[in-house]
């Protein structure tokens, strides 16, 4: 009888005990599904050298035309303001699948949401002005290893027309607390100006390409790829001398935006040039003039390169030195036709 008694005091108790263990991993269950709000702010940063390149290349009098056109043209491009936004919070496990994915008009330079998110460890990816600019586009952005930001697939690229920014951090939201996160997007793309004084030469037309800048971003990593080395078509700025000294033949004046281009360390050891410029001019009597400007100072996000220099009557065009810039050499070919451009193996 008194086995008995236990026997019946024991099993009640271990069912009890399953029972409790199946309640709490239910609630475990339960509560990763609950969602912690949180607050993030978005604060675009731009770190650039443009006011120090204008001034140092468009310094004289006559210059004021000139850099008025420019600034202008930029202004929209190396500015702390974002049209659109990008965000995605992405496992921290190997696959990188994501789980939230929020897009919003900011029209500002800076701006805070509310985020809704289990608690658990994410990767957060940021991106800015991605959507408003037509010449790229977001791929791959489900996975966070994948997500990147390329340029259409085109032998000419045309300039883009604004600034995009980017960030990527560590997340993590913890149950029961209320959290804010600031997040700092920098610049992922770059520009080139050129100034071509045109006193000795009487031409048709004139254009400037940019050479050898990156094809894609890997939002990531931030990292670029060189895939295919691209050609970033310049767009001519008009210049309004009115009211102003000026030039007696005032120069024309191009700028192209893109990718920035490697870093010095990235091209092979007897190989100086980091990117190209080309400036391509067509004589009255039809043949054109290509001259190339191969660059070793690495071209990198968030600045402004301004060249500066003459057009012979050849059409050839020569720059002038500057301290800050290292030209590694100079290629002029008359007679050029399209198709015989030289790509180097970088």
């Amino acid at each position: 009888m008194r086995r008995s008694f236990l026997a019946r005091i024991v099993l009640p108790a271990v069912a009890l005990l399953a029972t409790a263990v199946g309640g709490c991993a239910l609630l475990d269950e339960q509560l990763e599904d609950c969602k912690e709000t949180l607050k993030i702010t978005y604060r675009l940063r731009l770190v650039t050298n443009v006011q120090d390149q204008v001034e140092a290349r468009l310094s004289d009098k006559r210059d004021e035309a000139l850099r008025r056109a420019l600034e202008g043209h930029i202004a929209g491009i190396f500015t702390e303001y974002a049209r659109d936004v990008d965000l995605s919070f992405y496992d921290t496990d190997e696959a990188g699948q994501r789980v939230e994915h929020r897009t919003a008009v900011m029209n500002a330079d800076q701006a805070t949401y509310e985020i809704e998110l289990p608690a658990r460890d994410y990767h957060h990816l940021s991106l800015a002005n991605v959507a408003s600019e037509p010449h790229v586009r977001l791929t791959g952005d489900e996975l966070r290893d994948e997500s990147s930001v390329v340029q259409a697939t085109s032998d000419i690229l045309p300039s883009q027309s604004l600034g995009l920014f980017s960030a990527r951090m560590p997340l993590t939201v913890h149950r029961d607390e209320s959290e804010t996160f600031d997040v700092n997007l920098y610049m992922l793309n770059s520009a080139v100006a050129l100034v071509m004084h045109r006193d000795s030469c009487d031409y048709v037309s004139a254009s400037f390409e940019i050479l050898d800048l990156a094809d894609s971003f890997c939002v990531s990593d931030s990292l670029y790829t060189f895939a295919k080395s691209s050609r970033v078509q310049s767009q001519e700025i008009p210049v309004d001398t009115t009211g102003t000294v000026h030039w007696k033949v005032e120069p024309a004046l191009f700028c192209g935006v893109g990718f920035p281009s490697r870093d010095a360390s990235q091209t092979k050891a007897d190989e100086e040039t980091v990117w190209r410029g080309a400036v391509n001019v067509t004589l009255q009597d039809g043949t054109t003039t290509r001259t190339e400007i191969s660059v070793a100072t690495p071209l990198e996000a968030g600045r402004l390169v301004i060249l500066r220099g003459w057009l012979h009557a050849d059409g050839g065009y020569e720059p002038e030195p500057v301290p800050d810039l290292i030209i590694s050499g100079l290629s002029i070919a008359l007679g050029w036709r399209e198709g015989t451009i030289h790509e180097p193996e970088l």
